[in-house]
């Protein structure tokens, strides 16, 4: 059966009622292999962190899928610019690389991000993913979101989908679309 790697968003368990609830969905179409990257309070950078997860990614094959949310999509985007997989799945993609961090007041982002993790990020690009990538946000997600995931979608020509009516929360009209695009993707 097909692997799915589930990446959540910072403060997200794999546990809450919108994950079980999309896990439970799959159930009979995917192996939903969960990527613990032990982010709450992390000291970790950037790079760190994408290691964590790609240490956790084993015996993958190319029909085996990746996504993630916020945080967990950045890390799976930049995973499926390393390693192949059938469908990447990006959600609402955390915007802080490659300059994005320049969009945010910087004494926000010091109480954030340590002065070692700004660096790393800083110095982290965006890369070409491998294989076919789906970017999706919500309609009433900040415009930092909106307009990474539009830039992404046009500079690697990678497709992009706006949720109507969805913020960022993984719930809702979020998870179904997400749903339905894993399952239209398995038929």
């Amino acid at each position: 059966m097909t692997k799915l790697y589930l990446i959540t968003g910072l403060g997200e368990k794999i546990t809450d009622q919108n994950y079980k609830d999309f896990i439970t969905s799959l159930e009979g179409k995917y192996v939903v292999i969960p990527v613990d990257l032990g982010l709450d309070n992390s000291p970790y950078t950037f790079g760190e962190m994408l290691a964590k997860a790609r240490a956790q990614i084993v015996d993958n094959t190319p029909d085996d899928v990746i996504m993630g949310f916020s945080i967990g999509a950045l890390i799976a985007y930049q995973l499926a610019t390393e390693i192949k997989f059938s469908k990447a799945i990006i959600c609402s993609i955390c915007s802080i690389l490659d300059g994005d961090l320049d969009f945010y007041p910087a004494e926000e982002v010091k109480k954030i991000f340590t002065d070692k993790q700004i660096r790393d990020l800083l110095s982290s690009q965006y890369g070409r993913p491998l294989g076919l990538t789906t970017l999706l946000y919500g309609a009433n997600e900040t415009k930092e979101v909106i307009a990474r995931s539009k830039k992404l979608a046009k500079q690697f020509e990678v497709l992009l989908v706006e949720i109507n009516g969805a913020g960022h929360n993984f719930s809702g009209q979020y998870l179904q679309s997400v749903k339905n695009l894993l399952i239209q993707a398995d038929t």
